[in-house]
């Protein structure tokens, strides 16, 4: 889906200013040099609380990511995770090894966008964490995405895709046995590349809020398959954004420039080492949510699988199963 923006544009300053840089930079930047800032997909709002003290309705819970190049992005190999815990042993690089290691249980989720989905250059999208009904209601109008359907029937917001079953774990067609929920206190959300077959993954970004280092990355030396990754930047080096969003408020990003972010030599699917940003630089907490505005075209929603039966399989004789997908 190629995001076209509904006047007037949402798109904020440093975005488009990024874009326009990352498409002169090729025109500019002599042979061989470093790769540029602003040259992948972003992670740009995160919403958390949205309760007063009082129970009051302030918004709902999202995501946005924002694409600060001069070209659209195709976003079907992109993948989201929130289920990074070194304490639990769940580590988002083991997509690749088909574990159901990366969530699916105490509100963490790890999912892919669906396919055939792109981003416009300077684009921005947003994902309703708790779904498009609460999220209407409370901004006015409908997201780009949904983590799940909230309804009794797909409506026209496209899901998130799981990428093992239970690894979103709530909506149509699910159990309802998890309410995908980012932490209050502190937590990690990375975005990152994968194309269903090599060894590793490669990151696009990443941020951490809160004191907490369990669910920060670090794949140093992690072997997987005949690959191995380059060198993360330590645990107790990394900084992260500079409080937890709270009621009413929201934690965004304020440049594309990735302070401090090593420009090569690390696991970025161009090169950077997304551990190394200085997020309490690039992001703070601002006293407001600011949704990206609603898409002019929809994306096609994901089938939705319901369940299946079949019957008892013998050798040799075919077995007729019965599947419901809307």
């Amino acid at each position: 889906m190629s995001r076209d923006r509904i006047s007037p544009p949402r798109t904020r300053a440093w975005l488009a200013a990024a874009a326009l840089v990352s498409a002169l930079v090729p025109l500019l930047a002599p042979a061989g040099a470093l790769a540029q800032d602003a040259d992948h997909l972003l992670l740009s709002e995160v919403v958390v609380r949205t309760r007063d003290l009082a129970g009051g309705p302030l918004g709902s819970p999202f995501l946005e990511v924002a694409n600060p190049t001069g070209a659209a992005v195709d976003l079907s190999d992109v993948h989201l995770s929130t289920a990074h815990d070194n304490q639990l042993g769940q580590f988002y690089w083991n997509v690749v090894l088909g574990e159901a290691a990366g969530g699916g249980t105490s509100g963490n989720v790890h999912a892919r966008f669906p396919a055939g989905m792109s981003l416009a250059a300077g684009d921005t999208l947003t994902i309703a964490i708790n779904g498009s009904g609460q999220f209407r209601e409370a901004y006015g109008f409908l997201p780009d995405l949904e983590l799940f359907e909230d309804g009794a029937a797909p409506d026209q917001v496209p899901e998130m895709v799981e990428v093992f079953s239970g690894s979103i774990g709530a909506g149509l067609g699910s159990d309802g046995g998890n309410t995908p929920a980012l932490s209050t206190s502190f937590d990690s959300i990375v975005l990152y590349r994968w194309d269903g077959a090599s060894d590793l993954v490669a990151d696009l970004d990443y941020v951490i809020y809160g004191t907490d280092t369990r669910v920060r990355v670090d794949k140093t030396g992690v072997t997987v398959g005949s690959s191995t990754y380059l060198a993360d930047t330590a645990v107790a080096s990394q900084i992260p954004a500079p409080g937890v969003p709270t009621f009413g408020s929201s934690l965004q990003r304020i440049d594309a420039v990735e302070s401090g972010e090593p420009q090569s030599g690390g696991n970025g699917a161009t090169g950077h080492d997304e551990t190394g940003e200085d997020l309490a630089t690039s992001w703070q907490v601002i006293a407001s949510q600011d949704p990206a505005a609603e898409p002019a075209t929809w994306h096609p929603a994901a089938p939705i699988f319901l369940g299946a039966a079949g019957g008892g399989a013998l050798e040799g004789v075919p077995v007729n199963v019965q599947a419901e997908v809307v």
